[in-house]
């Protein structure tokens, strides 16, 4: 993924390619997207289909889980469902290791990524291991 960049406020954001008299391109389509700009497009609508499909995410109550300088890992609880959600932010991946039994999961319990980034994890002793991987960072 691409940061944004530049030395303040009004050069740090461009317009957006498309829509608008005179743009060589037009990224609102499929064909005027460059290859990273439809991984980030692909990515934000998976996010976007499972936050409308699962309730949890909507309405579920925040539980810390684990933070740092560069994760964080945090779940969404509800009577019926638990989501947790981990965070890297760092150049490099990491693994990290997290008690998950205040989120309500019991050791046995198996916890599917939804998103495909990840490997599926099992509780053991309360606690998962997840191994996150790195952010890609560009300059426009």
């Amino acid at each position: 993924m691409k940061i944004m960049t530049g030395p303040d406020e009004p050069t740090t954001r461009a317009d957006f390619p498309g829509g608008f008299p005179g743009d060589k391109r037009n990224a609102f389509t499929t064909e005027g997207r460059t290859r990273e700009e439809q991984d980030v497009f692909d990515y934000v609508r998976k996010v976007a289909r499972l936050h409308s499909q699962l309730e949890v995410l909507k309405r579920g109550s925040l539980v810390n889980l684990y933070v740092s300088d560069q994760q964080y890992a945090y779940a969404r609880t509800t009577k019926a469902s638990t989501v947790i959600i981990v965070i890297n932010n760092d150049t490099n991946a990491t693994e990290i290791d997290f008690d998950v039994s205040r989120a309500g999961l019991a050791n046995g319990d198996a916890l599917v990524d939804r998103l495909g980034v990840s490997e599926d994890v099992r509780v053991a002793s309360g606690k998962v291991k997840v191994h996150c991987l790195r952010v890609r960072r560009q300059s426009l």
